[in-house]
């Protein structure tokens, strides 16, 4: 999935968005922040073929064991 999102970004007309951030959380942390990332993915609407298109990749994963 990371190998598309490279070669997707690598030909786009302006500077992509990318964040990458750690951050230590608790439990309950970080499942209100999986739901609320959840939601606004979910929330956006696809105004139709004629607007240009974006791309949304969005994780929160745990880094140590």
């Amino acid at each position: 999935m990371l190998r598309a999102v490279a070669d997707e970004i690598t030909s786009v007309p302006a500077e992509p968005l990318l964040i990458l951030r750690h951050l230590r959380l608790t439990a309950g942390q970080a499942a209100r922040l999986t739901q609320a990332l959840t939601a606004i993915v979910d929330g956006a609407t696809d105004d139709g073929p004629d607007e240009p298109r974006h791309g949304i990749l969005v994780g929160l994963y745990r880094t140590d064991p």
